[in-house]
């Protein structure tokens, strides 16, 4: 950092400056200001527009020393602001409270004078009080200098203070509810100075989960820490949520010394959480909400597509079945909605040998839903079956940080006893890994790390997870397959075993094997949909929306190792052809956020802006010139292959290849994401419409799903040389910043350098959840789904 040391203006430059602003002035006046500003430029500016606002008619009689001008800049100002309308006045005031800049419809929505507040902004624009300009939510004003807000506030009292900070935050809301989730820091502020301290405490801690989840550990901390303050000087800080909010807040600041491989550090946080844990559970034990009238209490129909119905979780590898299962089972950990690692069927943990082993606790007296002893061998016994080939999990990689699963699934060893996870007895688990995670236990939150009833698979064998011979351990369990008039169903109901507090009252839930889409919800058929192309859905529906923060990047996949794209070139020309922004817009109706970055999603660490070969159909043109220099009528075949969910962005591609390159793609749509890799394995398609979820929030899970030549992804058949070296240096690196630079390099070589990818749009998505249920927490969705235990039936 460069410190700059700045000399007053010598009075040969003052006089100069006065002269630019006020040309006429006598030399007297002139002499006397320059003596009076000190070489200060700002006051010189404010000394010559006080004596304009005073209306001196003729400064050349006038007594120089009668003016009696303020010695200060701060005074000046305060004096320009005294000879101001009364109303006029009382807007600025109004300004200064929102900010530095203001955004006019809430400036109007706590004026009482909103039917002239365009007056009352031109006047003081005018007066060069503020000036406009245009923010991303519409029209607004930036004050000309920070004094002059800072004036301006100085000169209300503490009450009114308070009560229009509470009218900001309140208008906000309101006005804009979509883009409430970019504001958590402006609206963090204003409730914490309306002195709100819940709603304060709301919004800090997802200003601060933000923070964490873009690395920015110093910051993220320092918050976490305000926080734990704010509780602590609480009046009611000894009731059991606010003590549940203390635990949850050590959690993240436990994920964050983790981040940094600071273990040690993150242990003495986990054991501060457990702690204040125990004093919940000792204070909910054998509670739950009251049910209501069950005779009378409605299903709630969520609606999913047949094929992803499957309760098998060493096979849940698309996003939609992994969201059903973790309503049915649960791992050691959770992910709540703040991205936040919360014990589940682990009570608890140590962290050792420097981040390479894991102690688990189980908590006592677990069961399945059938009554029998769940155990750490449950445990054991499903990560062995998931790892063992012929099991053919394609996510078993996920499990490859642990030691030897991976020689053991690739056939180098047959001994499972080899892995590295054990039961040390019915309640302690341990896992020992190949190196240090920070991501680790987020992985635990994933179906694949899901026990399984060893008891039923013996009985069963490979129809365990068959509705009518399925046993579970989460929230809800299969009840009975029902066929209706056109469709089947299947109901689930409460687990009367599970062990945990649901702080729901929902008693059954009817899966509807239907796309979960809009239209459906409309019908009435489903009582929940996520809705990806309408953003006006909070005016529309405002009891009924939720955001949805998933962190998911929509992209197109080349069969790279296989003509007519083993060809980088090739490659490039059809993502240079492609108009990101018009997809957007013409599909979407610009709800999506168009690629230009890379395919780590913006929103957390590792996200590579403006990384993205533009689009630009000159150049695109002359790639393919190159590639195929007879023409693209000697080109094959070339089909494009799509799951359900992109609606129309095939066709739109399609136009766009046919309209820049004069070449015609063939499309298959609505085929299953896992047939759609089969199709570009056996050559039946080149390309490949891809949408990748991150289960946890680091570019690992979602740069080493694409870079596997097994898994969801098999079908681009790419292994880069580059990417893997890159990627396999990366979990021995300790510096944060350097691990994300690696992180940066292996984005690039995946999206621009080999162009194996194409990012087209990031996930940006609303829920909509039907009158009459609503959800217990916070007003967002992550990981794309809501969990069943969470639904409250009014």
């Amino acid at each position: 950092m460069t410190h700059l040391t700045l000399a007053p203006l010598t009075d040969e430059t003052a006089a100069d400056l006065i002269a630019s602003h006020a040309p006429d002035l006598p030399p007297p006046v002139v002499d006397y200001l320059v003596a009076k500003g000190g070489g200060n430029p700002l006051f010189l500016v404010e000394l010559v527009r006080t004596l304009q606002l005073i209306g001196v008619a003729d400064l050349a009689h006038i007594e120089l020393d009668a003016l009696d001008l303020p010695n200060s800049v701060q005074g000046l100002l305060l004096a320009q602001l005294d000879r101001l309308a009364v109303e006029t006045r009382h807007t600025l005031q109004l300004a200064a409270v929102i900010g530095k800049s203001f955004l006019d419809q809430v400036l109007a929505h706590i004026n009482t004078a909103e039917q002239h507040i365009a007056t009352l902004l031109g006047e003081l624009e005018n007066r060069d009080y503020i000036r406009p300009n245009q923010a991303d939510l519409g029209a607004a004003h930036t004050f000309r200098h920070a004094l002059i807000q800072e004036g301006a506030y100085s000169t209300l009292l503490h009450e009114r203070r308070r009560r229009y900070h509470r009218q900001v935050a309140v208008a906000f809301e309101q006005l804009f509810p979509a883009a409430i989730a970019e504001q958590v820091a402006f609206l963090a502020y204003h409730w914490e100075q309306a002195e709100a301290m819940d709603n304060a405490i709301y919004y800090l801690s997802q200003t601060a989960d933000q923070a964490r989840l873009l690395y920015a550990h110093e910051e993220a901390e320092m918050l976490y820490h305000k926080i734990l303050s704010m509780l602590e000087r609480t009046e009611e800080a000894e009731a059991r949520s606010l003590i549940d909010q203390q635990a949850k807040t050590y959690l993240k600041l436990a994920q964050i010394r983790s981040n940094a491989l600071d273990f040690t550090k993150a242990q003495d946080y986990y054991e501060m959480a457990f702690n204040l844990f125990d004093q919940v559970r000792q204070s909910t034990e054998g509670e739950q909400p009251e049910e209501g009238s069950s005779n009378e209490s409605p299903v709630f129909r969520w609606g999913i597509v047949e094929e992803y119905a499957h309760f098998d979780p060493g096979k849940a590898d698309v996003r939609e079945t992994s969201q059903l299962l973790t309503n049915l089972f649960e791992g050691l950990v959770e992910v709540d909605d703040e991205w936040n690692l919360i014990p589940a069927v682990a009570q608890q943990w140590q962290v050792l040998d420097g981040g390479k082993r894991y102690l688990f606790q189980l908590r006592p007296s677990l069961q399945w839903s059938d009554g029998h002893p769940l155990t750490a061998q449950d445990f054991v016994f499903a990560w062995r079956r998931n790892l063992a080939p012929e099991t053919e999990a394609n996510l078993a990689y996920q499990l490859f940080l642990v030691d030897g699963a991976e020689a053991f699934h690739q056939g180098q060893t047959d001994d499972p006893t080899l892995i590295g996870i054990k039961a040390i007895d019915e309640l302690t688990l341990e896992i020992t890994l190949q190196i240090p995670s920070h991501y680790f236990l987020y992985l635990l939150a994933d179906p694949i790390t899901y026990p399984q009833p060893v008891h039923v698979l013996a009985q069963t064998g490979s129809k365990w997870h068959e509705p009518q011979n399925l046993v579970c351990n989460g929230p809800f369990m299969a009840k009975r397959s029902v066929h209706g008039a056109s469709d089947k169903e299947l109901s689930l109901v409460r687990n009367p075993h599970y062990h945990r507090f649901i702080p729901g009252n929902l008693q059954e839930v009817i899966l509807k094997f239907v796309h979960p889409g809009f239209e459906e919800y409309l019908a009435g058929h489903i009582d929940w949909c996520r809705v990806d192309d309408q953003a006006n859905l909070f005016t529309q529906y405002p009891t009924e929306t939720y955001l949805v923060q998933d962190l998911s990047t929509f992209t197109l996949g080349f069969a790279s190792q296989c003509p007519p794209f083993d060809q980088l070139i090739l490659r490039q020309a059809f993502a240079q052809s492609v108009d990101k922004r018009a997809l957007v817009q013409s599909v979407w109706n610009g709800v999506q956020r168009a690629a230009s970055g890379g395919l780590v999603p913006p929103g957390m660490a590792g996200h590579s802006p403006e990384i993205s070969l533009p689009f630009d159909v000159t150049h695109a043109q002359k790639l393919l010139e190159t590639a195929v220099p007879d023409g693209p009528a000697t080109l094959p075949t070339i089909h494009l292959v799509s799951p359900s969910g992109f609606k129309q962005t095939p066709a739109f591609l399609a136009e766009n290849w046919r309209k820049h390159l004069g070449i015609e793609v063939v499309v298959f749509e609505n085929v299953p994401s896992v047939e759609a890799m089969s199709m570009m394995q056996r050559g039946e398609a080149q390309m490949a419409l891809m949408g990748i979820g991150l289960d946890y929030p680091d570019p690992n899970d979602i740069l080493t799903i694409a870079g596997q030549k097994e898994g969801p992804f098999s079908g681009l058949g790419w292994g880069g040389a580059s990417f893997n070296k890159l990627m396999e240096q990366i979990p021995t690196v300790t510096d944060h910043q350097e691990r994300l630079n690696y992180y940066h390099q292996a984005d690039r070589v995946l999206v621009t350098e080999e162009s194996v990818m194409v990012p087209l749009y990031y996930l940006q998505a609303y829920g909509l959840l039907r009158n009459g249920f609503t959800l217990t927490g916070s007003n967002k969705i992550v990981r794309g789904g809501i969990k069943f235990k969470n639904v409250v039936v009014e």
